[in-house]
């Protein structure tokens, strides 16, 4: 009568709510993915996004474990495991949010706006960038 009584006690439980420290390897995958978001200005609907399937993380983690042989054809296997078994964690969507906002509070490289800024029109001067 022991055993069924331990199993069914643990049978719904959940982690705690501690935050997750991610192995040295998940910490650079998701370093490597909060840069790439950077780099591509989309910070604020990777937040949206985070957020909108905080809930279902897990199923989340168990669907890139599905398509991970067809995904191994083309990427890094290893690295697309470890990122999947990071997001089986509670805590990976709060990693992820926080590391998002750490890169751009630190004034990364990756999230800077480097873009040029045309000023045919002229400066407060009255003088062209582009000698006319």
């Amino acid at each position: 009568m022991g055993a069924p009584v331990s199993w069914w006690r643990h049978a719904f439980a959940v982690e705690d709510s501690r935050p997750l420290e991610p192995t040295p390897r998940q910490r650079q995958i998701a370093d490597h993915l909060c840069r790439e978001i950077c780099r591509r200005r989309m910070q604020t609907p990777a937040h949206l996004f985070l957020e909108s399937v905080r809930p279902m993380n897990y199923l989340g983690a168990q669907v890139l474990h599905f398509f991970e042989p067809f995904i191994a054809l083309i990427t890094d296997a290893e690295g697309y495991r470890e990122f999947a078994l990071f997001l089986e964690h509670r805590g990976a969507i709060d990693f992820l949010s926080r590391r998002l906002e750490e890169i751009e509070a630190a004034g990364d490289p990756a999230c800077r706006d480097d873009r040029v800024v045309d000023d045919t029109h002229g400066g407060a001067d009255g003088t062209s960038k582009h000698g006319s």
